[in-house]
């Protein structure tokens, strides 16, 4: 590929103030764990443009495993990772996910080593990266991480989640507070020992783990590495606190659920994802764009789709990693001439995440006439916002955000 083709793919987030990809490029860090969270947290990290990243975990690849990329009509369980569809069985965990990354960014450098980091004398071979990022739920390999991390002074990034919550910390060696050992003690999250780990969940914290390595290896102005826990639960109406609240129902029937989704860019891609991982059985995809080198570090499905349409390439990719899902994809830009689309489309709920304020409220209006649930989200590099709208029980869109208006 030439040169041009590399600064193109990080062109988006070189245009962020006092953002250098070349501290990224030349950086290192490593990986602990081989299941759905170091999945996420090893395509993020390839994503972003970490020039050299390690995935260090344990297990081989099974025909089970790899059932859970075939139609094969048993309920897929995706706690083990979800990028194993062009793997074959005997493969190694690490190695796949590693072969994968490579796929998607092949300007970095990445390597898998099949091997158990919470055997003592196996931490050696972390080497010396300038973060260390474990995303297992076991409490013994992420308390020998943490002694390696502190004896040769390298940051961790400690993750852990289940079925329906998570948290992450992280520990400096070098930063002095009074409460270290305390800090230590948590970041082993014994609670999640032998949990397996649940697919939004292990999406939020693992996004939040690498960011949090890239704010070590190349922050901002003005920010800041954590500083305590960041605790996460769908139990809770708020979310980001421990507090149970009303512990909302989980809803047993989604998988009989259809959604329509409007755009199939970087919200998509990962909206998308985890509409499959979780067992949703019926997906729409509307998006008319083209896929171009630009989208590349954030549009992480696209990695051999440039010049395709994106809801064809998105929908291809899907259907390879959960091949039960119905799955239909058109290039169309949503106008008022799709009002068919949602008077007889039989959905659930629209999610919008589009990059257009006109697209949205158009949405909103189909939306409140045809009383189907609206999910609207939108991002910037440095924050994002979800509106969620349910006709007769919540204030619209435009209600909430004067979307007509913008």
């Amino acid at each position: 590929m030439a040169e041009e083709s590399v600064v193109n793919r990080y062109d988006r987030q070189e245009r962020i103030q006092g953002w250098s990809q070349e501290k990224l490029t030349s950086s290192r860090i490593a990986v602990i764990g081989s299941d759905i969270m170091a999945n996420y947290a090893a395509l993020s990290a390839a994503a972003l443009g970490f020039g050299g990243i390690s995935i260090l975990g344990q297990g081989v690849i099974t025909r089970e495993l790899l059932a859970q990329h075939s139609d094969d009509g048993r309920t897929p369980d995706f706690s083990e990772g979800f990028l194993y569809f062009d793997a074959h069985p005997g493969n190694y965990k690490a190695e796949a996910i590693a072969e994968f990354c490579v796929k998607l960014n092949p300007y970095i450098a990445m390597r898998g080593l099949n091997i158990n980091v919470s055997r003592p004398g196996n931490e050696i071979l972390i080497g010396d990266p300038e973060v260390i990022i474990d995303v297992t739920n076991d409490p013994f390999s992420k308390a020998l991480v943490l002694e390696y991390g502190s004896k040769h002074r390298i940051p961790v990034v400690s993750a852990a989640a289940d079925a329906y919550g998570g948290c992450i910390g992280v520990y400096q060696p070098g930063q002095r507070r009074p409460d270290r050992q305390k800090l230590l003690e948590n970041l082993v999250f014994a609670e999640f020992q032998h949990q397996a780990q649940g697919p939004t969940p292990s999406q939020v914290m693992s996004a939040l783990a690498v960011d949090e390595a890239r704010k070590i290896v190349m922050p901002l102005r003005n920010e800041q590495v954590l500083q305590d826990l960041v605790i996460y639960t769908l139990q809770s109406d708020g979310r980001f606190n421990r507090d149970m609240g009303s512990e909302l129902p989980q809803n047993e029937h989604y998988s009989e659920r259809h959604v329509m989704m409007v755009g199939a860019g970087a919200l998509g891609n990962f909206a998308g994802l985890s509409f499959v991982l979780n067992g949703l059985r019926h997906l729409k995809i509307a998006d008319y764009d083209t896929v171009e080198d630009t989208n590349l570090n954030r549009q992480v499905l696209f990695y051999d789709a440039v010049g395709q349409n994106k809801a064809h390439a998105l929908a291809k990719k899907l259907q390879q990693i959960n091949p039960r899902v119905d799955i239909t994809a058109s290039r169309v830009k949503i106008d008022p001439s799709h009002e068919r689309t949602f008077r007889e489309g039989g959905m659930d709920m629209i999610i919008d995440t589009v990059d257009n304020n006109k697209t949205r409220a158009l949405l909103n209006y189909f939306s409140l006439k045809y009383q189907i649930p609206f999910i609207s989200g939108g991002t910037r590099y440095d924050s994002g916002q979800v509106t969620i709208s349910v006709p007769r029980k919540t204030a619209c869109l435009n209600c909430q955000a004067d979307i007509d208006n913008l």
